[in-house]
């Protein structure tokens, strides 16, 4: 017959548990010294301590700190670095790679954009009297009024589409 060795049994369990929840602990601590800079889902950036990924739907990662800074304010290279997500070596190198962000940002959009147009309305001019009347008794002439068609164009030379997202951002 078998001899049973119950505290065989519980000594190797203990064991066990003891290893896997110093894995465990050793894992979260390697995972919360790491740092990067996300967007997600192309919204809002933030700052993001753990590792960029995940497993089996678990993410290895946690928000830090939200930011100001929106995915479509940024230039397409920013966006593309941003979108993947930048590596940080710390709290302080994150802070950085958000003031860099900062000098990546699109130009505000122009609320009213000049384009080629055209105004052939009518609009009244008035000549100034140069001369005197020789006829008359050193008074002046009364000024004249002529309606004469005055022709202003503008073009822009602009090549920007102003859509915001794509070559310019919002104010606000």
């Amino acid at each position: 017959m078998k001899r049973r060795r119950p505290l065989r049994t519980v000594l190797i369990t203990l064991a066990a548990v003891v290893v896997l929840g110093a894995a465990a602990v050793g894992f979260y601590a390697f995972v919360g010294n790491h740092w990067f800079v996300r967007s997600v889902d192309e919204g809002d950036i933030g700052v993001y301590r753990g590792i960029n990924a995940s497993i089996v739907g678990l993410d290895l990662y946690r928000l830090d700190t939200a930011t100001d800074l929106a995915y479509t304010d940024l230039t397409q290279a920013a966006r593309s670095r941003v979108g993947s997500g930048i590596e940080a070596d710390d709290r302080a190198d994150a802070e950085r790679i958000l003031e860099n962000l900062r000098q990546q940002l699109l130009p505000l959009c122009r609320t009213t954009e000049a384009s080629a147009t055209t105004s052939a309305s009518p609009s009244p001019t008035t000549s100034a009297p140069t001369t005197t009347d020789p006829g008359a008794t050193g008074t002046p002439a009364l000024p004249t009024t002529s309606s004469a068609p005055s022709t202003t164009a503008q073009t822009s030379t602009s090549t920007r589409t102003q859509e915001p997202g794509v070559d310019c951002r919002e104010a606000g």
